[in-house]
């Protein structure tokens, strides 16, 4: 271990800085309160970055590790390691001021989305009204708005990484297709009358996967047993009225 400490005394930024700036060889893994993660060093350049909460796992792509420098860069509370240990590089040398630019934008749009209240509302829906047509009509686009449930941005930032969450919250946005939610979301209720879906089977449990590994002597003997629990003899004068051919 070469050095640790509070991200309370050193920001992300700053040991980044450093790291670049003496050329190490290391990883830096930071703890965060709600997620952490690992930036990897090579003669002062990231080869690697990883984390384990809003973004993909992995950094197999250069856009990947610099979601993972944009999410790091977020926390100001944790604490952080730096170890000498032999990085594992996933992509061609990326200069540190180049991933804290880009890091830059994804983290200047965040910052303006937060000043509207998007990303701090307890939800957020697509607006049932449009001030004119995009594509779609407005009819449609009624329909299709109330049939997407609201979302908030943390699962927005699960499904598709905090720089996409924020880039598709200001898309949606600068389209005037996007509102904030100020009540409480409810979870989705199945409609109490939308019946089941029956049994198409005229056996109930027994289908024909059931079959598909038995012995042509074995599906028969269950499909009289299944038949034996169900079937009544006819009477005779049914049988009477039956015209057999």
């Amino acid at each position: 271990m070469m050095l640790s400490g509070n991200l309370s005394d050193w920001s992300v930024g700053d040991l980044l800085q450093m790291l670049h700036i003496t050329k190490k060889t290391a990883s830096l893994h930071i703890d965060g309160t709600d997620r952490s993660g690992v930036v990897h060093f090579e003669e002062g350049a990231i080869v690697n970055a990883d984390v384990s909460l809003g973004g993909p796992p992995g950094g197999q792509q250069r856009d990947e590790v610099v979601e993972a420098v944009y999410v790091l860069e977020l926390l100001d509370e944790g604490v952080f390691e730096i170890k000498n240990e032999v990085p594992p590089r996933t992509i061609e040398p990326l200069a540190v001021a180049e991933a804290l630019e880009l890091a830059g934008q994804h983290l200047d749009a965040e910052r303006h989305l937060d000043e509207t209240g998007l990303l701090s509302a307890r939800g957020l829906r697509l607006a049932q009204t449009i001030a004119e047509p995009i594509i779609l009509s407005e009819q449609v686009w009624n329909a299709i708005s109330v049939s997407i449930p609201a979302f908030t941005f943390p699962e927005l930032e699960a499904r598709l990484g905090r720089a996409g969450a924020v880039a598709t919250i200001e898309q949606f946005r600068d389209l005037g297709i996007l509102e904030a939610v100020l009540e409480d979301i409810e979870p989705a209720r199945q409609d109490p009358a939308v019946a089941p879906i029956p049994d198409p089977s005229p056996l109930g449990v027994i289908g024909r996967s059931d079959f598909d590994a038995a012995a042509d002597e074995d599906v028969d003997s269950q499909l009289a047993e299944a038949f034996a629990d169900s079937w009544t003899p006819p009477t005779p004068e049914e049988v009477e009225m039956v015209d057999f051919v």
